[in-house]
């Protein structure tokens, strides 16, 4: 019922805007914009039917109880980039812009100004002939405007 709702108000927003042709999922409006599909790609609309953001492969899906879509949480939405064949995760803006690069290899949506990362850390111990050790860090973040990110 939302769906169709969902879809029924946003259907003239999108003749006078702009032609949003055979779009596969309107996601419910979060955080001020709504999630679109087209084919395997996503991008956002704003709630006058304009995308902000265009279609691209690199956001990343989070499970909810209207299906599997990206989302922005506190301006963020969380991407993710294959470097040497592993998955690194980041976050972009409402602007499309990344502003925390893509170094985190398990990271969550923002959640009330925090989130939480893991980064895989690399150690060089000379004692013992430069041997690797792993160690797991988790990062909390705050969304500040004001300030710079320290992560």
């Amino acid at each position: 019922m939302k769906k169709a709702l969902i879809t029924l108000l946003l259907l003239p927003v999108f003749t006078l805007a702009q032609t949003l042709e055979e779009l596969d999922f309107i996601a419910p409006f979060n955080d001020g914009v709504a999630a679109i599909k087209k084919d395997n790609s996503w991008g956002f609309i704003n709630d006058k039917g304009a995308i902000l953001i265009n279609f691209r492969d690199d956001l990343v899906l989070t499970e909810t109880d209207y299906g599997h879509y990206p989302e922005f949480n506190n301006d963020r939405c969380l991407i993710s980039e294959k470097k040497e064949s592993i998955l690194y995760f980041g976050y972009i803006d409402k602007t499309g812009e990344k502003v925390i690069e893509t170094k985190f290899l398990n990271a969550s949506n923002f959640n009330k100004n925090k989130t939480t990362q893991t980064a895989l850390l690399f150690f060089s111990d000379t004692k013992a002939k430069a041997k690797k050790t792993k160690e797991f860090y988790f990062y909390q973040c705050s969304d500040k405007l004001s300030s710079k990110w320290i992560l």
